[in-house]
C-alpha cells in the first residue's frame, strides 16, 4: 500500500496561506523564525493595492465551512480524462491571546506566537470521465485530510488505511499551507510578501484561462484573477508551471483556483460559498486521532516535520 500523500491536494488546495501555527506543547517553547526569501522588486502600484486588499480580507477570516470540488485533468500521455471529487472544507483561524513566553537572546528574539490555523477536507464522491478505455462512473470514495496545527491525518475509508504525520516541529514558525512552503496551500490567508517573494504575479482578465463551463465562466467574470508563476529555485518551481486564483470582488474571498503542473496535468478547486459559510462550527472536525484498530483500520504514524529549530 502506497503511504504517499495523495497528489490531488497539491493542486487545490492550492492556493494561499499565512503562518498556520506552531506545535502546541505543555511547556512554552522558544520560537525560531524561518527566514523569508530576498525581498521582491517593486511592482505595479495597482497590483500592490490589490494584494494588500486580498491580504486584509483574508486576515479577518476566522471560520470557513463550504462545499468543495476538486477536479484533476490528465494529459493524453497519462491517459487523459478527468477526476472530480465532491466534499466539504472546514477552516478556522484562532489567534493566540498572548505571546509565547520565552527568554530572548541576541540571536533569538522573543516573537509572538502566530495564529493557530486548522483545516479539514472530507471527500465523499468521485466522478471519473474521459480517458483512454475508461467508462464514465460516479462512486462513493471517502477520503479525508485533517490538519490540527501540528499533525496531518489522511484517511482512506475504502482501504481502512490512515497516515498520521507530524509536519510542524515544536518551536518552529512554519506553514504547511503557505504557498511555496508545503504540500497544502489553501485558498485562504495569503500574505502579499509571500506571493511576491515566491512568484511573478500578474492580474489578468478574469476570463483568461477560465474553464469552458458557461455557468462557471459567468461567475468568474465577476471576480478578480491573480496569475502566479513560480520563480526559479523556489519550492513551487518544482511542481507548478503556474497557479491562478479567482477572488470575489465583493469581499475578495477566494472561490476558484487552478494549477498547471509541470507534467501538463492540472488541478482545479471550486469553493461554493453558501449562506452561513463563515459561521462557527464544532471544532471536533479537526481531530487527528487515528481511527481505531478494533474497527478494522491500519496505518502509520510518521515524523515528517516541515523544518526544525
Amino acid at each position: 500500500m502506497n503511504p504517499r500523500l495523495h497528489t490531488p491536494l497539491l493542486g487545490l488546495i492550492i492556493c494561499t496561506g499565512a503562518p498556520i501555527g506552531v506545535a502546541q506543547t505543555a511547556e512554552p517553547v522558544a520560537i525560531t523564525q524561518v527566514k523569508d526569501p530576498t525581498p521582491p522588486a517593486p511592482i505595479d502600484p495597482a497590483l500592490g493595492t490589490l494584494l494588500d486588499k486580498i491580504e486584509a480580507a483574508d486576515a479577518t477570516l476566522v471560520w470557513l465551512n463550504a462545499p468543495i470540488r476538486l477536479i484533476r485533468r490528465f494529459p493524453e500521455i497519462q491517459g487523459g480524462g478527468e477526476h472530480t471529487r465532491y466534499g466539504t472544507i472546514w477552516y478556522a483561524a484562532e489567534p493566540k491571546a498572548k505571546p509565547t513566553p520565552n527568554q530572548p537572546t541576541p540571536n533569538q528574539p522573543s516573537l509572538p506566537a502566530p495564529p493557530l490555523r486548522r483545516f479539514a477536507l472530507r471527500f465523499d464522491t468521485l466522478d471519473i470521465k474521459g480517458g483512454v478505455n475508461v467508462q464514465a462512473v460516479r462512486r462513493e470514495d471517502k477520503q479525508a485530510f485533517v490538519f490540527d496545527g501540528t499533525w496531518l491525518l489522511e484517511t482512506r475509508e475504502a482501504e481502512k488505511f490512515f497516515i498520521r504525520r507530524r509536519i510542524v516541529a515544536p518551536g518552529v514558525i512554519k506553514d504547511p499551507v503557505r504557498i511555496g512552503e508545503g504540500p497544502f496551500p489553501l485558498p485562504v490567508g495569503q500574505r502579499k510578501a509571500d506571493m511576491l517573494a515566491r512568484f511573478d504575479v500578474t492580474n489578468p482578465d478574469p476570463l483568461q484561462n477560465a474553464p469552458e463551463n458557461p455557468r462557471l465562466r459567468e461567475l468568474l467574470s465577476t471576480c478578480v484573477q491573480l496569475r502566479l508563476v513560480p520563480k526559479v529555485d523556489t519550492p513551487g518551481a518544482r511542481d507548478f508551471q503556474e497557479i491562478r486564483l479567482w477572488y470575489r470582488k465583493a469581499d475578495l474571498m477566494p472561490i476558484y483556483a487552478q494549477t498547471i503542473n509541470l507534467d501538463a496535468s492540472s488541478a482545479e478547486v471550486f469553493i461554493v460559498l453558501q449562506e452561513s459559510w463563515d459561521k462557527p462550527f464544532d471544532t471536533a472536525v479537526f481531530s487527528t486521532v487515528p481511527p481505531k484498530a478494533e474497527d478494522g483500520w491500519k496505518g502509520d504514524v510518521i515524523e515528517q516535520v516541515q523544518g526544525k529549530p
